[in-house]
């Protein structure tokens, strides 16, 4: 992107509310499968369950990867969280 001439190369993050809790385990930033709902005034994702990173199923149904921030703790329900969509 900066080679092209982008001021501001990298990913786009997005925003939404989570539509249901969320264990977070582990200390460091991490990205999890998830499904986005715009059907609503405010778009909300839904974590997908998977086996972890072999599990080619989960990934197939994503349309978004979660941000999981590093040290984060739990996430509720309605929390504000970014993710990267897949879509395009």
């Amino acid at each position: 992107d900066a080679l092209e001439g982008d001021a501001t190369p990298g990913p786009r993050f997005l925003s939404a509310r989570l539509a249901r809790d969320l264990a977070v385990r582990g200390k460091r930033e991490t990205y999890r499968d998830a499904m986005l709902d715009r059907s609503r005034a405010e778009t909300r994702i839904t974590p997908l369950e998977g086996r972890g990173s072999h599990d080619l199923a989960a990934h197939a149904r994503a349309d978004a990867l979660l941000r999981i921030p590093a040290g984060g703790e739990s996430l509720a329900e309605g929390d504000a969280v970014s993710y990267l969509p897949l879509e395009g």
